[in-house]
């Protein structure tokens, strides 16, 4: 088992930073699979206020963005929800589009985290040293452990915000359908006329779904068991050079003697 990871061990660092090119692309996947969830707002004289127009989060205010679709979505009363208030749907809406944009900085936070330790073992060679000392195993036991955490807390927020959205699952892609282009205006004024039902529009937005949260929550397991992997190996290379050294210095002793 050592003699085949010793001759794997560069294909094993190069993986490992593989899997953190797929952190970056998730990134850029969950950043835009959510992005039609979406409200416009103005900052006005009691803080944020939501209206027909408004700027979009990180916005300078210097372009002003439409939210009439969804403005009179909400302000009808015959669409089954609780009020018709639409200051009251967007508050909501606006705290899930934080989370995703608060959550997409995350990953990006995770794959930067994941080069830096990629580069950690770069300087310490533990990718392609001969001799395994304790530096090297300090820092091949250490650096797996801090993504392992990192990991489960990546994998607890996302599993939050797909709860989140799961348990509200028809209401955002209500939202998606008024502010996105998925469907033209004529049938977004039927949909808020009430012609349209969202049964029959669904099938629009059916790429609104859980795929992105699943796909996530397997790439920080791919990211945690890989980084339990460089820790076998580290142990194992370690043992090994440690064996091999002591030999070495049997033998030199015996040719003393």
């Amino acid at each position: 088992m050592s003699k085949l990871f010793n001759s794997k061990a560069k294909l094993l660092y190069l993986g490992f930073i593989l899997v953190f090119v797929l952190v970056v692309v998730l990134a850029l996947y969950y950043m835009t699979n959510y992005a039609d969830i979406h409200v416009f707002y103005t900052i006005g004289k009691n803080g944020m206020e939501f209206g027909k127009e408004g700027i979009s989060i990180g916005g300078s205010g210097n372009k002003a963005y439409d939210n009439t679709y969804l403005l009179d979505f909400f302000n009808y009363a015959n669409h089954g929800y609780e009020y018709a208030d639409f200051t009251a749907y967007a508050k909501k809406i606006y705290s899930f589009q934080t989370l995703i944009n608060d959550y997409n900085d995350l990953i990006i936070a995770f794959a930067a985290v994941g080069f830096i330790c990629y580069i950690v073992f770069i300087i310490f060679s533990n990718h392609n040293r001969n001799v395994y000392y304790k530096s090297n195993l300090v820092v091949g036991l250490v650096v797996p452990v801090i993504l392992i955490a990192f990991s489960v807390v990546m994998i607890v927020k996302n599993l939050e915000i797909m709860e989140e959205f799961t348990s509200n699952e028809e209401f955002y892609k209500t939202v998606a359908l008024m502010q996105g282009s998925y469907i033209d205006g004529q049938l977004k004024d039927r949909f808020i006329d009430g012609a349209e039902t969202y049964q029959n529009l669904k099938k629009y937005v059916s790429e609104i779904n859980t795929t992105t949260f699943i796909i996530a929550t397997v790439t920080y397991v791919l990211v945690a068991l890989y980084s339990a992997l460089i820790m076998v190996y580290t142990v194992i290379r370690y043992k090994s050079s440690t064996k091999r050294r002591n030999e070495i210095l049997e033998r030199a002793a015996q040719q003393h003697d």
